[in-house]
C-alpha cells in the first residue's frame, strides 16, 4: 500500500507541477495559475486525434474539452480525489497494465524475429481443417490466413515458454492453505 500512495505522490506531482512548468514556448492558455504553453496544447490536439481534420473548428471544439479536462482534474485535485485510496489502486493497476503491455509487445517482436512457418505447416494446418473452417476453399485462397494463425499460434507458444521460464527461475513461496486452495 505504501509504494501505491508513493507512486500516487509521484503522479500527482507531475500533474502538478506541468501547470507550473517553465517553457520557452509561449504560454497559449492560463486556466486557474495552470499555464499551457502552445506546445502542449499542440501536441494534446494531436494525441486526442483532432489533428487529423486540423481546422479552425475543431481546434476551438478541441479546446472546449481541453479546458473542461484541466478544469475537472483541477477540481478533483481541490477536493482530494487525487488522494483517495481507489484512484492510486487504479493508477497503479494502469501502471501494472500498461508496463505489462509493452513488455509483451516488445517480447513479441523478440520473439517472432525467431519464429517461421513453412510450407509444410501450412499445408498439413489446411489438410486438417479444409473440410471445416476452410470448406470450399482452395489452399492459395487461404494460405495468408493460416500462415497468419500458425505464427500466432507459435508466438503464443512463445510468450509462455518465456513466462515458464520466468517461473522457473524465480524463488516462489505459495501458502496454498492460507489461499484455500487445495
Amino acid at each position: 500500500m505504501k509504494r501505491v500512495i508513493i507512486f500516487g505522490m509521484c503522479f500527482l506531482l507531475l500533474l502538478i507541477t506541468s501547470c507550473f512548468r517553465k517553457s520557452s514556448s509561449q504560454i497559449a492558455i492560463e486556466v486557474n495559475g495552470c499555464k499551457v504553453t502552445v506546445e502542449e496544447f499542440e501536441q494534446a490536439f494531436k494525441e486526442f486525434n483532432y489533428g487529423k481534420d486540423d481546422n479552425s473548428s475543431s481546434r476551438k471544439e478541441f479546446l472546449d474539452i481541453f479546458l473542461a479536462r484541466k478544469l475537472m482534474l483541477q477540481e478533483a485535485h481541490r477536493l482530494g480525489i487525487d488522494k483517495d485510496e481507489r484512484f492510486l489502486k487504479d493508477v497503479e493497476y494502469f501502471w501494472q497494465q500498461s508496463l505489462i503491455k509493452l513488455l509483451l509487445e516488445k517480447k513479441t517482436q523478440e520473439l517472432s524475429s525467431t519464429l517461421n512457418v513453412g510450407d509444410d505447416e501450412v499445408r498439413n494446418f489446411y489438410q486438417v481443417y479444409k473440410d471445416k473452417e476452410f470448406k470450399d476453399k482452395d489452399i492459395s485462397s487461404v494460405y495468408d490466413q493460416i500462415k497468419f494463425i500458425l505464427l500466432r499460434n507459435k508466438q503464443t507458444g512463445a510468450i509462455n515458454d518465456w513466462i515458464n521460464s520466468l517461473k522457473d527461475k524465480a524463488k516462489i513461496n505459495i501458502d496454498y492453505e492460507s489461499l484455500k486452495i487445495k
